[in-house]
């Protein structure tokens, strides 16, 4: 890879992290404290993956940092799916050496292996020219910021996983809305108190674990205690006794309502964002 980025990444179960790289602008080094000197000028050419409201924020971040930079060239263009990184569009940028310098996306796992290929420009120096301190990053967060203990990616800001439930259905059921379930054997009983199921036609189903965010295998996976990866012997970890704890819960859902009669009675449910999502 002649030229490197900078991406900013973010992660559907848990942040978002921002890859930084050296593309085709000149901006200056920033000088301590992170702000560029007066004057300094240059260019800054930032690529982000999201629309909608999504980009109404993204929109705001920008018009911060032109009110901070005003001479710097700030180019922002809209490179969806996930910032072109999973695309290839990214690739090819860099490939022919004109890449953007900043990318956001939730698209992490193809930022480790730029990262390996030498596509993307280490922070760490850059970190140290500001007031950055690494031990303000929460714990969880540090070690996916990095690739072989060197600074690729920074976190943005994180998605939160919450259980929500309807109020009025917990009273039909009769179960208290004011105790809603706080382990997975309560999710479970309320669950079955919840599901409405005659002659084996569904009309209501309390509980699907891999429906919206249920389907990312790392989510449920943490919240039962799985570890995914060895660091000391860097090996993937798939057989972790809590991640099949984990499949195991989620095949009792499957063995109890049959996984063809779930997929049949939530083929016509809409997306986690849209209007017609079953729970909205």
């Amino acid at each position: 890879m002649k030229k490197q980025v900078t991406v900013l990444l973010s992660l559907l179960v848990g942040l978002s992290l921002v890859l930084a790289g050296c593309g085709g602008g000149s901006t200056e080094p920033a000088a301590s404290g992170g702000k560029s000197s007066q004057g300094a000028g240059g260019s800054l050419t930032y690529w982000y993956p999201w629309g909608g409201d999504s980009e109404k924020w993204d929109q705001w971040r920008m018009d911060e940092f032109k009110k901070e930079y005003p001479d710097v060239n700030f180019n922002a263009t809209y490179v969806p799916p996930d910032g072109g990184i999973s695309n290839g569009k990214l690739l090819a940028a860099i490939s022919g050496g004109n890449p953007p310098d900043v990318v956001i996306t939730n698209e992490y796992a193809s930022a480790y292996a730029l990262a390996a290929q030498g596509a993307l420009m280490p922070l760490d120096d850059l970190l140290a020219d500001t007031d950055f301190k690494e031990d303000e990053i929460l714990d969880a967060y540090r070690d996916v910021m990095k690739v072989d203990c060197t600074t690729y990616l920074f976190p943005e800001d994180s998605n939160v996983n919450l259980l929500y439930y309807n109020v009025d259905l917990f009273i039909e059921a009769g179960l208290d809305p004011d105790e809603p379930p706080t382990t997975i054997e309560e999710l479970d009983a309320a669950a079955e108190r919840l599901s409405q199921v005659e002659d084996n036609k569904i009309s209501r189903l309390g509980f699907i674990p891999w429906l919206d965010a249920g389907d990312e295998a790392f989510m449920w996976g943490y919240i039962f205690g799985a570890d995914f990866y060895d660091v000391s012997d860097k090996k993937v970890v798939l057989d972790d006794p809590h991640m099949v704890d984990m499949l195991n819960w989620m095949n009792t859902y499957a063995r109890k309502y049959n996984p063809e009669k779930i997929k049949s009675f939530s083929s016509g449910f809409g997306g986690a964002f849209s209007p017609d999502h079953p729970f909205f």
